[in-house]
Order: C-alpha cells, then structure tokens, then sequence
C-alpha cells in the first residue's frame, strides 16, 4: 500500500474560539479540541468574541465586545460591525493573523461575523459537532463550526471534528448524517460558487488607515479594485472619487520614489474629483446613468498631449514648458467618458526613439523606473510607468502608446493586461509620434475587464487624425466590447501556436512547464489549437535592419516629430534639430555621455520619403502579407498565441492587434502571454483573453523584491 496523504490540517495554526476550554485535560476524548490534537493542529490561542455571546444584556453591548478584549473591530470597515457572537474568528481569519478558526453558534454566532469580515463560514448540523466542554447558551440550538477563507480549508476542518462524543448524546443521533446529510450538497454548491465567482479579496482598509487618517469606511480594498468595483462602491455611497485620488496619491508619494512609474501628478486631480463626485450626485438625483470611467482616476504617457496644468515632454527636459494647441484625440473622448486624469506616467525616453542605449524605462525627468515585482528587473518600455503604475497600485489604469512592443512589453513584465489596437482604432492627434504607419495608442489594466472598459471609451473617429481612424471605424462593433467579455470564449477559437522562437524554453523547465500547462488550458476551454505552425520569413521580420523597417521609421520619425513640434503654441524646440542641439548643450541633463542619441542622429540624416524608403516600405508590406496574413488564412485561425512580447515586430509592421495577459512567472519577474489578429479582430482577442484569464488567474500583486 502507498502512504496515506497527510491530514492537512495537520500542523495548521489556528484559533478557537474563548467559549472553548483553556486544556482538554478535564474533558474526556471526543470533543472538537481534542480531534484537532488528534489531527496535528496548533492551538495558537483563542479568539475575542461577544462577551456571554451578547446575552448578558439586551441593549448597550456592541457586538464584538467583551470585558477582557475591548472592541473587536472589522478589518474591511474599522467603523462597520463585525457581528457577533464569533467575531474575533471572522476578524483574525479575515486580517490572516491565523490560518483558520473554530467559532460556535446558537443565533447566527459564525454565520453574522463570516458574512461581515468576507470570509467562509460553515454551520453544521446541531449534533454534527461536539458541544462538550464549550460554555452553554441552549443545546436545542448550539453547534461548533470552522471559519477559513476559503471553502476549502472550512471543509478541512469539519472534517477533523465531526463524530460522535459519548458525553454529547446529540452527536450519537446526528453520526448518522456524515456524509449523508445535506452537508455535501451544501458543500458542492458553495465551493462550485465560490470557485466560480472569485470575490474575496484581502483587506488592506485597516493598513490605509494607518496611513490617512482622513479615509472612511468602505466595504472592499481599494488595492487591486477593479472598474467594477469602483463604480459599486460609488453607486453604494461608500466611496468617493475624492478619496479614491486621495487614496492614490498617498501611494505614490510612498512608492513612486522608489519605482518611478510617475513623472507628473496633476495639480488639479482633485478638483476634477470633486467635480466627478458633484456629477455623481446629480445623476442619482435624475436617475441618471454614467460611464463605467467616470470618476475614476488615470495614468496617461508623457508622451500624450493634455491641455491643461500638465506638461507633455516624452520624458525629456527639451518639451518642459511647451504647450500643446489642444488636448489628445483620446484624452477629449476620456474627460467626455468622465475620467480624472491623476498625471502623467513616466516612460522611456521619446518612446525609446532617441538612443539605442538607453535602457527600458529611463527619461531625464523621470528617471529609472523599476519593476514592482522584482526591482532589479527590466520593465521594460517604451509605456514603462504606465505598466509600473497600474501593476504598484498607483493608479486604477493607464493609457500607453506602442510602436514596436511599448504596450505588449512592459504589460507582460508587470504583470498586466495590455491591448494594442489595431492602428487607427484610437486616435493618435496630439501623441508625441514615431510613425504613423505603427502608432497606436491603448490601455493598460489589472484586468482584461479593466482594459476593455477603456478601450470602449477612446475607439472612434477623430477629424484630427482623420484617415487612420476613418479608415479602422469600420471595426468598432456596435454595442462597444464589453460584450465579448465572455467566460466560454474559447470556446470554438482556432488558435495558431508559433513554438519556434516564442515557445523556446529548453534552458527554462519553470516556464517551458507553465505555458505547456496553458496550451492545455486553451484546449480544455474549448479552442481549437493548430500547433508549430511557422510565420515565413520570420527572422527578416524580426531583424529590425533587414526588414527595411529601420530605413522607412527613422526618415518617418523626422517627419512626424517636426509636424508635431511646429503645431505647438509655444516650445523651446520646433524641430528634430532642435531637440538635437538642445541635448548636447545640455548634455550633463541628457544624459548624453552615457546614451548618446544614435537614432535621432540618423533619422536627422534622412531626406523625406525617397527611393530607399519606398523600397523599404514595400519590402514591410511583402512580408506581411506573405508571412503573418498569409499564415492566419491558411488555416482560419481567429488568433495566434505566443509566449512574451516577441511577435511585437511582426504585429509592428503589420498594424495587428493583440493582447497581453499575465501567464507566469520567472523567479518573480513576470511573462504574459500574447494573442494577437488580424487587422479589426479585437472582440475575438477579448473573448479569448478574457477567457483564459478566467480560467487561470494568474495575476498576483507585486512582491518589490530587491
């Protein structure tokens, strides 16, 4: 015979409640302390509670009360009840000062305080559990239950105290009901509902409490909050948008010093918040409803346009000062969809167009930004801060800008979700350019829900930019996104996968392991894989010199940086030249000794769009349609998936969408996992990512790892 698998409640601290006896030594065997001895538990102390389980008076005892402990208070809202009589359980399991707790109940005792503190709460059968040895209310009613976090660990727990005790003659009767009473059934229901649902959420009201003194009560954790979170909150009157951006500017203040996910907060966030809130108000006054944006705060990349207190400068001191003639495209339809915007998200340096050497993430102004999850990491860029940002919790989602992989890099390194548009989809009037032929501008988010919300929000036509996003309109579907936000969406997706380069894990078994098991996920979702198919003249593409990308970007980059720098209403620059000779009088600023400025240098040499251009472009657009169209055709897939950011340059050329969605992770450094499509397939993109996030929920919150 093999081993037995260990009790796993073996070895687990817990808690019981102070109704328990102090030792067992009095007790005969069988009550519920001496079957968790039995089963290896630590008793690790007891828990408060309801003094006399509140029936020592019936009025002026709070619940959670008692002469020896004071006030138990509820970890979620410091100024809401914890409900009683097994309030110190629900509040030590809840704040995970303990793995798991044993409560009792007469009257709701475990049910009340598990529903207040969000955590699972499993009331047997009266006889189902011994009552020997605890402080009695009515044996007609008291029982003995296990409080956890999760369903799970609750059933564990029952497990271990279940069964007959002679000095408990309820028990013998009740015996015959495990496991054939309606405990399973129960059981099954509430595990498949919470498997399912996934609401829990850890409290950390209790921690910005400590931090703001000013913050209210509210009933969920900002940290991690989603747009749907929010904007309940906001219905429910136990959040405002003032607090939220109040909320989120502590946090930089305490982290930005460090990650650098910030260049510049808005001075006027929080009037925009009151004035969020003043809106708010009026629509419940008319019944009126808003946009799931309103009122919630965002990140925009330095290196789009914003007419007001902000500065716009693609991180660098040559634009500080400059004003812009007019707000973005995309920041007009965000303040339409009732946004504030927080500030501007740090970035690599002019998009990472200036200088080969410069690393992912640095600016002048801004500095080094730094992966949240492991600092020494590579964020990689060129939309780094608003990757960091969103992923440290500084904001509830950001908007960053892609040419080559500048939204699908830094999303996969921190652990977020990033959608890269079709080009023209969103608007790029008023974005500091590199091509227009590649650039596109996205969102940045926790979730694909979050992502999705925004995106809904900046697609559409813009008479600034008019024959991209005329040309792409075609591709808004009628009803918005949101609705390919779909569970099953997998379901029926053929989806090309690409094992040679972006599944070559053979010096890495962690992540060769993790993306084999999500391959397995997708099938078991429902999709239909075609596996090792190939991109021709995939390593042309990937060669940014080869490929002609190189010769048609740099003589694009000239032209659409000087139309950008003449349209200003006032800038210390006009002009590619400019920017030049501004950095190397300034080169101690710059940075110039340490970085150069190759690219801008060589883009500075070109000379319109002539012959050498022509050819280059041309080349792009064969090798599009021979490799990546083509391939997609072929076998009618509706998505490829690769591992990473690497396809970025084969989607770059071709103006393809995709998303990143976070897969795994590397001794705590991120990977996403990329599906991208053909021009306008973005409801099939969010089907399937939203799908497999779903059913794998991989992200976590960051670790700040040195």
């Amino acid at each position: 015979m093999g081993k037995r698998a260990p009790n796993p409640s073996q070895k687990a601290l817990m808690v019981i409640s102070s109704e328990e006896p102090r030792t067992n030594s009095s007790n005969k065997e069988g009550n519920d302390l001496d079957k968790l001895r039995k089963a290896g538990a630590i008793i690790l102390g007891k828990a408060s509670l309801s003094e006399w389980f509140k029936f020592r008076s019936l009025s002026g005892v709070p619940n959670g009360w008692c002469a020896r402990s004071g006030q138990g208070v509820n970890p979620y809202c410091p100024s809401g009840s914890p409900c009683g009589s097994s309030s110190g359980c629900a509040i030590s399991v809840a704040a995970n000062m303990v793995a798991v707790s044993l409560g009792t109940e007469t009257h709701c005792s475990i049910i009340c305080p598990a529903d207040h503190n969000s955590v699972v709460r499993l009331k047997p059968t009266v006889g189902l559990t011994s009552r020997t040895g605890i402080i009695p209310m009515t044996p007609l009613w008291d029982t003995v239950g296990p409080i956890c976090r999760n369903v799970t660990d609750a059933v564990y727990m029952l497990d271990v105290i279940v069964g007959s005790d002679p000095r408990d003659e309820v028990t013998l009767d009740a015996a015959k009901y495990i496991p054939e009473g309606t405990e399973p059934k129960l059981i099954e229901v509430a595990y498949a509902l919470e498997q399912f649902s996934k609401v829990r959420r850890p409290p950390s009201v209790v921690e910005s409490l400590s931090l703001f003194g000013w913050l209210h009560c509210y009933a969920f954790s900002i940290k991690e909050a989603t747009i749907s979170d929010l904007q309940l909150a906001f219905s429910q009157n136990q959040l405002t948008s003032r607090q939220l951006v109040k909320f989120y500017l502590g946090e930089i203040s305490r982290l930005n010093p460090v990650l650098k996910g910030v260049i510049e907060i808005n001075p006027d966030a929080l009037l925009e918040a009151d004035k969020a809130d003043h809106e708010r108000n009026k629509a419940k006054e008319l019944a009126r409803s808003l946009s799931m944006l309103h009122g919630v705060p965002i990140l925009l990349k330095d290196n789009i346009a914003t007419k007001d207190n902000l500065n716009t400068t693609a991180g660098s001191f040559s634009l500080l000062g400059s004003v812009v003639p007019r707000d973005a495209g995309i920041v007009t339809k965000l303040r339409k969809a009732g946004v504030i915007v927080l500030g501007k998200a740090s970035l690599s340096e002019w998009a990472h167009s200036r200088a080969l050497k410069a690393p992912n993430g640095w600016s002048p102004r801004g500095g080094q930004g730094k992966n949240p999850y492991v600092l020494s990491a590579d964020p990689c860029g060129s939309s780094s801060g608003s990757a960091i940002s969103v992923a440290a919790n500084l904001v509830s989602v950001s908007i960053g800008t892609e040419t080559r992989g500048s939204i699908l890099c830094p999303a996969s390194s921190n652990a977020v979700v990033g959608i890269k548009p079709t080009v023209g989809l969103t608007s790029r009037a008023g974005v500091i350019p590199i091509t227009p032929r590649q650039d596109t501008v996205g969102p940045i988010g926790r979730t694909v829900a979050d992502a999705v919300h925004v995106l809904d929000a900046i697609v559409g036509f813009d008479h600034n930019d008019a024959a991209a996003t005329g040309a792409a309109a075609k591709y808004v579907p009628p009803g918005g996104y949101t609705q390919f936000l779909q569970v099953d969406g997998l379901k029926g997706k053929r989806i090309g996968i690409v094992r040679d380069p972006f599944f070559n894990f053979t010096n890495n078994p962690t992540l060769a392991q993790a993306f084999e098991k999500h391959i397995q996920t997708l099938r078991r979702q429902g999709a239909v894989l075609v596996d090792n198919v190939n991109i021709a003249n995939l390593e042309t593409i990937l060669d940014f010199n080869l490929s002609g990308e190189e010769s048609a970007v740099l003589a694009e980059l000239k032209i659409a940086l000087n139309a950008y720098l003449k349209e200003l209403v006032d800038s210390p620059v006009r002009s590619l030249a400019d920017i030049i000779m501004f950095n190397q009088n300034n080169s101690e600023l710059e940075m110039l000794e340490e970085f150069g400025q190759d690219i801008f240098l060589a883009a500075e040499a070109t000379n319109e769009i002539g012959d050498k251009e022509l050819k280059a472009l041309k080349n792009l657009s064969r090798l599009t349609n021979e490799g990546y169209v083509k391939l997609m055709k072929k076998y009618k897939l509706d998505a490829l998936v690769t591992a990473g950011p690497g396809v970025a340059a084969v989607l770059a050329i071709g103006g393809f969408p995709a998303i990143s969605v976070p897969a795994a992770y590397d001794k705590g450094v991120p990977i996403g996992i990329c599906f991208s499509g053909l021009k306008g397939s973005e409801p099939k993109l969010i089907e399937i990512a939203y799908a497999f996030e779903q059913a794998t929920l991989i992200r976590k919150p960051p670790t700040f790892l040195s």
